[in-house]
């Protein structure tokens, strides 16, 4: 990881970069360092320079995988390749814990953020381990959750405890926001009970807001942060009324669960 200097952000998640000015044409050892370091910190910060162009994001985000197009998470829409998605996206469910696309089978792997407009008053987004709350659950409850599977927008399950696929540590995978019922053995004829589930999901809520590996952002035009979504939730702040944020985020394409 020597082609980079960073600084860490907790001794948990994430590393601050300031010394990319250029997010184009990046060399090899430079790639490679980026995704060592999201593999070891699960977030990457790489401090504005200046606002990027939507093409240049796109090259970063192509640089760490295959980039899902089109992108289908902008305030304002984004106009790359000016294809527009019919992917409905729950107003507000982002200032929830949560993980991007949590809702398809593939779920997004890497996010790609680049703030590009913000309120007078600031905006932060919070990152927590979900690998750090798996390793510190309670016995009990992570000897039954390995057997749960999460319903997401009442079609896809995904399961609530599992191994990430390139580290291989136990991992939560969560979003609150679009989640509806907990399965026993993923057997969608085996719910749990509401009341079970809202508890379970509360916990979880709870934990992350406590999560000693929590770490808050707060925003410059052009911060760059890559997030992998295997390892960290996150949740954008409340703005106040009237207030405009502009995030563009692009994201690379996950794996079968």
């Amino acid at each position: 990881m020597n082609a980079l200097q960073f600084k860490k952000l907790n001794k948990y998640i994430g590393v601050e970069l300031q010394d990319i000015t250029d997010i184009t044409n990046l060399e090899k050892p430079i790639i490679d360092s980026l995704k060592q370091l999201v593999a070891a910190y699960s977030v990457v910060v790489i401090k504005g320079k200046r606002k990027w162009t939507e093409e240049e994001q796109v090259y970063l985000t192509n640089a760490l995988g295959t980039i899902e197009l089109p992108v289908v998470y902008s305030i304002p829409p984004s106009q790359v390749e000016e294809r527009k998605s019919d992917a409905k996206v729950t107003k507000g469910s982002g200032v929830f814990w949560h993980s991007d696309n949590s809702y398809q089978e593939r779920p997004s792997h890497l996010s790609v953020f680049q703030m590009v407009e913000i309120p007078a008053s600031g905006t932060k987004t919070s990152f927590a381990s979900l690998i750090n709350l798996s390793a510190n659950l309670p016995e009990k409850d992570s000897l039954l959750w390995r057997d749960y599977g999460v319903v997401y927008r009442d079609t896809v399950i995904h399961p609530l405890l599992w191994k990430h696929p390139f580290n291989g540590k136990d991992t939560i995978y969560f979003d609150i926001g679009f989640s509806t019922d907990i399965l026993n053995h993923c057997d969608a004829g085996n719910k749990l009970p509401i009341k079970e589930s809202n508890q379970i999901f509360n916990y979880i809520n709870e934990r992350l807001s406590n999560e000693e590996s929590l770490i808050e952002h707060q925003w410059a035009e052009g911060d760059i942060i890559i997030l992998d979504n295997y390892a960290v939730a996150h949740r954008a702040d409340i703005l106040l009324e009237n207030e405009k944020r502009t995030l563009l985020r692009m994201t690379t394409e996950g794996i079968y669960f």
